[in-house]
């Protein structure tokens, strides 16, 4: 560590762009390090790449639906020509369409995406969101979805009493051999209950044995692949 008098230098500037090493000579002199978010033996890195059939059990179960809300920040890749599925939730009475209750979102074709929540029925809507970074914010209590810069609004629901007893995944590998997971990068992931309480939130990482996923900051815990794909590691941040 460098020392200007007794003061310990953790930064070096030159204008507003901050030096990540300084050298004397050949000599390195200084390398600025920014603090890890995660436990000692975690890398963090700036997405994760899945393929058509991940599956991340995030562990949301047994909560009430109708104040959900999930954020996450995507970069799909080109439509695969099938059911890619985003973020799924399904729960009671399953496989019965008339005693289930859903909280499922998906890309239906290159240019359009569907979802559905509480009941079977699904909603389509135009969206072309192939190689497109963006944000999607599904929010149950506003009653809004949000898919980049598409905004719709979400009808009154029965989920007030609800409480749905299976987890909630993330690139869910749904139920048929026409369903998967999208394929594309997640850059982060959150979460929340009653609008605003924050439940997950979801930081690309390689665990310490090599295993790529994502580490959740709230519970301190590491969310692997269920599925039988593949996710593989962006760069290291």
């Amino acid at each position: 560590m460098i020392k200007l008098g007794t003061q310990n230098i953790s930064a070096l500037r030159l204008g507003g762009q901050e030096i990540k090493k300084a050298y004397l000579g050949e000599t390195l002199m200084f390398s600025g390090k920014k603090p890890s978010r995660l436990p000692d033996g975690y890398r963090e890195v700036e997405y994760i790449h899945s393929d058509e059939n991940c599956s991340i059990d995030t562990g949301v179960k047994g909560v009430n639906y109708a104040a959900t809300r999930i954020v996450m920040d995507i970069e799909p890749d080109v439509f695969g020509g099938s059911n890619e599925y985003i973020f799924g939730k399904s729960g009671l009475g399953y496989p019965s369409t008339t005693t289930m209750y859903w909280f499922n979102l998906w890309r239906y074709s290159a240019t359009q995406i569907r979802y559905r929540y509480y009941t079977y029925t699904a909603t389509t809507r135009d969206a072309n969101i192939s190689k497109n970074r963006l944000t999607i914010d599904f929010d149950l209590r506003n009653k809004k979805l949000i898919i980049g810069g598409n905004q719709f609004s979400l009808t009154s629901n029965n989920f007030n009493t609800t409480t749905l007893s299976n987890e909630s995944h993330i690139f869910l590998l749904s139920f048929s051999a026409s369903n998967k997971s999208i394929s594309g990068k997640l850059y982060s992931a959150q979460i929340y209950f009653n609008g605003s309480t924050l439940t997950r939130d979801f930081v690309p990482c390689i665990n310490p044995s090599g295993l790529v996923g994502l580490y959740d900051l709230v519970g301190s815990k590491f969310y692997g692949n269920a599925g039988t794909g593949t996710l593989t590691a962006g760069p290291a941040v």
